[in-house]
């Protein structure tokens, strides 16, 4: 969300990574500086996206009343969004500060948490949110089977990121997840294809299955705790500190024609 009201979509904060530009998207205008940056509302109604899902990474720099309600502006400004966006849009949270705000501006949207720590899920976002976006290593753990047994046992969903690898793919689908977040969808959906065609016979585990998760670094317990402890630290110095009082959420899913 830039200085003055325009939604972008772009993953990261800051420009630096993946632009020429300088600079965070929240303290830049659009107008005269970040033009080149597609706005969000561009591309999820055009027809040929019109079954694409769109899990909004919603990034704790913002004010999430603001952004909230630019969202809503935005969402409800198309003809027939009630139909035609609103039931492909999740609200992707960090922090539990966007709950209440989520809540009531933007009832009809389902409030999926994004986390890269189990513990911190639970605790803050389980009672509050309609499904979890985790990290896949914390998944791939023996507290990430726990997780996924809780999730299914209370009819919470799980999209898992950011999946590359094909045979981390098929154990996703093993899983029985929501979805797989991946930079590489061509290699997804030809697994997919697979699975369809003969699910038996695509996800049948073989010898790298049980190897490969040891020998990947990120799927060591030191490494993937360092990782969420350092998400944490960052979540908190610009958002707050997760211990805030979060009242009760109604977890019905707002009708958007009323």
């Amino acid at each position: 969300m830039t200085t003055d009201n325009v939604l972008v979509m772009f993953h990261d904060p800051e420009l630096e990574r993946t632009t020429d530009g300088e600079g965070r998207i929240d303290k830049l205008p659009w107008k005269g500086v970040l033009e080149y940056v597609g706005p969000c509302a561009a591309w999820p109604v055009s027809p040929a996206n019109s079954r694409v899902k769109i899990n909004l990474d919603l990034k704790v720099e913002n004010d999430p009343v603001r952004l909230f309600g630019l969202i809503k502006s935005v969402l409800e400004s198309y003809e027939g969004w009630q139909e035609n966006l609103a039931p492909r849009i999740i609200l992707g949270i960090w922090h539990p500060k966007f709950i209440v705000p989520a809540t009531t501006i933007l009832p009809y949207l389902p409030r999926y948490a994004i986390s890269m720590d189990l513990l911190q899920a639970r605790k803050y976002f389980f009672t509050s949110c309609h499904g979890f976006s985790i990290h896949y290593p914390m998944l791939a753990s023996n507290e990430g089977a726990k997780f996924r047994k809780e999730c299914k046992a209370n009819g919470k969903k799980i999209c898992v990121w950011t999946v590359n690898d094909p045979e981390e793919m098929r154990m996703c689908a093993r899983w029985g997840v929501e979805s797989v977040i991946t930079d590489k969808p061509d290699v997804w959906r030809t697994i997919k294809l697979d699975i369809e065609t003969d699910r038996a016979k695509a996800l049948k585990p073989t010898l790298q299955t049980y190897i490969k998760p040891f020998l990947s670094k990120k799927n060591w317990w030191f490494d993937y705790q360092r990782l969420a402890r350092e998400e944490t630290e960052y979540l908190e110095r610009e958002a707050g500190t997760f211990d805030i009082q979060v009242p009760h959420v109604d977890m019905g899913i707002a009708d958007p024609n009323e």
